[in-house]
């Protein structure tokens, strides 16, 4: 279902409980509808500045795990703020390793060939724009690549539900990233393609005690928050 650990030491798990049992099986699919699905974090290994610092660690480890496996990084860059921030992330990465460990990285956008998210791929351009001299400079090689496909044609095609049933994914956004990777595989076939985007789902259950905010001059209630996993979100997760 994937080709690394999804987090560092698995700190993130996710798999299927019998009911009857109690076994659970981690990393893997469900197999009947009477399975439970379960998630569960660890604690975090080490500290870290900020969120900016954990997305330049996690790039890091990437492409150190790239490197030793003779893969290609493909960034998955929409035009959207997730997948600008992985690639970002990367290039902070490369940046703070030795000049003889900058490994050449790529940038896949998927373009509509009807034009309907022409707006998008623009934003990828202005970017490039925006940034490349100052890459080159500092001896980075990046490419940036355009795959054209027909969403239109995939959304109403036979394929689609096959897919679905493939991925376990419920999303056609997330569904018509196959359309790229096929791509990208033709274009490198050690490639290592890369889809950042998504973000967590929180709870917040409210204690019933109202408390005065001090200064504000009203009253909130105190509460925690929980990070909530579904079946459908992690699978996204598990496939790419």
């Amino acid at each position: 279902m994937g080709l690394f650990p999804y987090t560092v030491k698995n700190h993130f798990q996710f798999g299927y409980r019998d009911p009857l049992t109690l076994e659970t099986r981690w990393f893997d699919r469900r197999r009947s509808d009477d399975e439970e699905f379960v998630a569960q974090y660890g604690r975090a290994s080490e500290r870290v500045s900020s969120w900016r610092e954990a997305n330049i660690r996690a790039a890091t480890r990437i492409i150190a795990q790239a490197t030793d496996d003779g893969l290609k990084p493909v960034i998955c860059y929409s035009g959207g703020l997730d997948s600008e921030v992985t690639l970002v992330a990367m290039v902070e990465a490369l940046l703070k390793l030795p000049t003889a460990q900058r490994i050449p990285i790529a940038v896949a956008t998927l373009a509509d060939s009807k034009g309907l998210n022409a707006h998008d791929v623009e934003y990828v351009e202005k970017f490039r724009r925006a940034h490349e001299a100052q890459w080159q400079s500092a001896g980075l090689s990046i490419s940036f690549e355009s795959y054209p496909v027909d969403i239109e044609a995939f959304l109403t095609s036979e394929k689609l539900p096959l897919i679905f049933e493939e991925t376990q994914m419920l999303s056609p956004i997330l569904n018509s990233h196959i359309l790229l990777f096929e791509k990208i595989f033709e274009r490198f076939p050690k490639a290592l393609p890369i889809l950042g985007q998504g973000e967590l789902y929180l709870s917040r259950e409210s204690s019933g005690a109202s408390v005065s905010a001090a200064g504000s001059g009203s009253d909130y209630v105190p509460a925690s928050w929980s990070v909530v996993e579904t079946e459908t979100s992690v699978v996204s997760i598990a496939i790419f």
